[in-house]
């Protein structure tokens, strides 16, 4: 009898689009962390979500105990990793929605649920990576500390991580002259490394009827980039070093009221201030080019849930963010200034959004959610320019999943997403490894994009799956990059 209601349990939350899987299920694999479970759960991809302002937009597709990690700093890739395999109990893959998980407009997520049982656990780890060619060695250590106590959760990590980039190495450079049809080879040697500090402490527990989040990061990085470019003829160097600090706290209050309300409310702060100096001697020219920079982000947030059946649930709710970067850039040849555009700018973006939105699950086989979301933003410059601009954006979204069967489902998605302009692209940025200055621009816009999507899932053999996507999408006000020249009369004036 207990072996029929296992299977009969199973066999319904199959048909409602959640499978689980349990640390035993990877065995063979032998998985080291929940990330590591993951990445080998059958039919699903990883998404660590979007590097973008504001709390709605920057999802990931997995939660943690049914929950999205209050912080943005922390990638939730790296939250994974630091749950270790025996604090999991098991790992649920939901596809195309159940009752109580919010799906963040996804058709598929998976919810990483950890075991209730009262543990201290630490963990000190140590790595190093060897460059062979330069015998550089970079070492890197983590300490992490977890204690459940009931329901009370805490995670303290202390890390020295690893920075570096070996896309470059050691490699050869060709040039041509295109007037003269000569070619000039040279050797290129890089390298580019740099200590990364953080400081992390996570609580989650029970607090006044409800459940509360915390979470804080501290960091410090630096970084050096040094290029040696030469040939019998030719020598030059680059030498780039940056530093930053950033910090970051976000709180997350989640209460029911009632059988059928429940409210989620959301604070979070980040600031970051960082600078660059860049250094170079191409034998011909001294250059040198500075970049100071501060941002900040402010977020609030607030969600009212109701859950009229389980088949039938609405939510809705808003968010302010404020945005802002303010930064000065500077660029000298021998000495002397070059004027820049768009060299010391402020960019302030104050942006607010409101959404509602309902799910309807008339049987095990039909999930279909429908909702809009209206967002308002205003981006003002100050400095060099003085510019101000609203934008007025509606964002409607429709997904439907059909299960005909526990190995087969059918999910539909038509959304319209609108992009989001990277403040940085409005001050100019100089690399002088590339000769390269790139100029801020002030009149953008964000892109914006309707969204046509269809999957088709078909499960087999208990743990494999295929997954057919096909996905359309018109864009406009695309952004990209282009080349342009500065023509100057014998005056030196620009014409």
């Amino acid at each position: 009898m207990a072996q029929e209601t296992v299977q009969a349990v199973t066999t319904s939350a199959a048909q409602e689009g959640v499978i689980s899987y349990t640390p035993a299920d990877f065995a063979a694999a032998r998985p080291n962390t929940a990330l590591d479970m993951i990445n080998r759960l059958p039919g699903f991809t990883f998404d660590g979500g979007e590097n973008v302002r504001g709390f709605a937009g920057a999802a990931g597709n997995v939660l943690i105990d049914g929950q999205r990690p209050t912080i943005k700093t922390d990638t939730l890739s790296d939250m994974l990793s630091r749950i270790t395999i025996d604090q999991v109990e098991r790992i649920d893959l939901i596809r195309g929605g159940a009752p109580g998980i919010d799906m963040q407009g996804r058709t598929v997520i998976a919810n990483v649920i950890r075991k209730r049982v009262d543990t201290f656990q630490q963990v000190l780890s140590l790595q190093a990576f060897a460059f062979a060619q330069t015998g550089d060695t970079i070492p890197g250590w983590n300490y992490q500390a977890t204690r459940r106590a009931g329901e009370h959760q805490f995670d303290f990590q202390l890390a020295r991580g690893i920075a570096y980039d070996d896309s470059v190495g050691f490699a050869e450079r060709t040039t041509l002259d295109v007037a003269t049809g000569d070619v000039l080879r040279e050797r290129v040697e890089n390298e580019a490394e740099g200590p990364v500090y953080s400081a992390r402490a996570n609580y989650k527990g029970p607090m006044f009827g409800g459940t509360l989040s915390i979470n804080g990061l501290l960091s410090t990085d630096e970084f050096k980039d040094e290029s040696f470019i030469y040939s019998p003829t030719t020598s030059e160097r680059f030498v780039g070093r940056s530093a930053n600090d950033r910090g970051e706290i976000g709180v997350n209050y989640l209460r029911p009221l009632g059988d059928k309300f429940e409210i989620e409310a959301l604070v979070l702060s980040k600031l970051g201030v960082g600078s660059g100096d860049s250094l170079g001697d191409t034998g011909a020219a001294n250059l040198q080019s500075r970049a100071e920079a501060e941002a900040g982000e402010s977020i609030g947030r607030g969600v009212l849930r109701y859950t009229h059946s389980p088949a039938l649930s609405f939510e809705g709710g808003g968010e302010v963010a404020f945005n802002y970067r303010d930064q000065q850039v500077s660029l000298t040849v021998n000495g002397a200034p070059v004027p820049l555009p768009a060299s010391d700018v402020r960019v302030e973006e104050l942006r607010g959004e409101v959404y509602a939105q309902g799910t309807w699950r008339p049987n095990p086989q039909w999930s279909i959610e429908a909702g809009a979301r209206v967002e308002r933003s205003t981006l003002t410059q100050t400095g060099q320019t003085a510019l101000e601009r609203s934008f007025n954006y509606p964002k409607p979204r429709f997904l439907a999943t059909w299960s005909p069967t526990k190995h087969d489902q059918v999910r539909v998605r038509i959304e319209r997403e609108v992009g989001q302009l990277d403040l940085r692209d409005f001050s100019s940025s100089v690399d002088l490894n590339a000769d390269r200055v790139d100029a801020g621009n002030s009149n953008l816009e964000p892109d914006k994009r309707w969204i046509y999507e269809a999957a088709f899932e078909k499960r087999f053999w208990e743990k494999g799956a295929v997954v057919a996507t096909f996905r359309h999408e018109d864009i406009e006000d695309v952004l990209d990059q282009f080349p342009f020249l500065v023509l100057v009369d014998d005056n030196g004036d620009g014409i």
